[in-house]
């Protein structure tokens, strides 16, 4: 009991856990996507015994956010304007963000937006979502004969930039032999990895680093996957 009477959280992580976000998941459009962003979003700090606090809408608006170092909006669709200025300043002030997804995309009622509200603190802009299926282009199949080699996969490949980011270990220890497991002659050209799930297409703006992207898609044009960016004295990650 001497460790938990009057004991406080360390601020460390901020992870947000939004109410309004959560209603989200009453529409066909969103399904369960804020509920497994944010629960996943806490596993990893859990797994990687990072200290973090749950915040509510209410946190974000009222509350000193400087007291933690990264701010975490895994999927929170709905932003209020007052929490949006409070992120903005919070960066500007040495502040860290890591967010992902819907976030800032949606108007209170849900209503998705042409552009997410946070897209001058992200460095990036919405574009649309990807295809839930890969085709694979003319050049990767060619390399295979058979009629067992596939032409699509239910998965995003990804390709890495040289980043702090994309050198930790969790991504590079993880990283594809192959393209695809059906490919056996290789394909270790940088090095990519498979993500299956969504992505949103995004264009980001001058100065935001592409640190992992999609290039399969479409011959000749990158999608970041995901972004890191200074602003102001703080640095903010996109997650697409």
């Amino acid at each position: 009991a001497e460790w938990c009477v009057n004991a406080e959280p360390v601020p460390y992580a901020g992870i947000v856990f939004s109410e309004r976000s959560q209603a989200l998941c009453e529409m066909d459009q969103w399904k369960d996507g804020p509920a497994f962003s944010q629960y996943g979003a806490l596993r990893t700090l859990l797994e990687e015994k990072i200290p973090e606090t749950c915040l509510s809408d209410h946190n974000l608006e009222h509350d000193d956010l400087s007291r933690h170092a990264v701010l975490v909006l895994p999927d929170i669709g709905i932003v209020s304007p007052a929490a949006a200025d409070r992120l903005r300043e919070y960066v500007r002030q040495g502040g860290g963000l890591v967010a992902g997804c819907r976030t800032s995309l949606c108007d209170p009622d849900g209503a998705e937006r042409a552009d997410f509200g946070l897209a001058d603190l992200f460095g990036v802009h919405f574009r649309g979502r990807m295809p839930e299926t890969t085709t694979l282009p003319p050049w990767l199949t060619a390399m295979h004969s058979g009629e067992a080699s596939p032409n699509s996969i239910k998965a995003k490949l990804l390709r890495c930039g040289k980043h702090p980011i994309a050198d930790d270990p969790i991504i590079r220890d993880t990283k594809m032999i192959e393209v695809v497991p059906e490919y056996r002659r290789g394909w270790p050209a940088d090095f990519t990895l498979a993500y299956p799930g969504e992505m949103f297409r995004i264009e980001p703006e001058a100065g935001t680093e592409s640190v992992l992207w999609e290039e399969f898609q479409e011959p000749g044009k990158r999608w970041p996957f995901m972004t890191a960016r200074s602003f102001g004295q703080g640095r903010v990650v996109y997650v697409a």
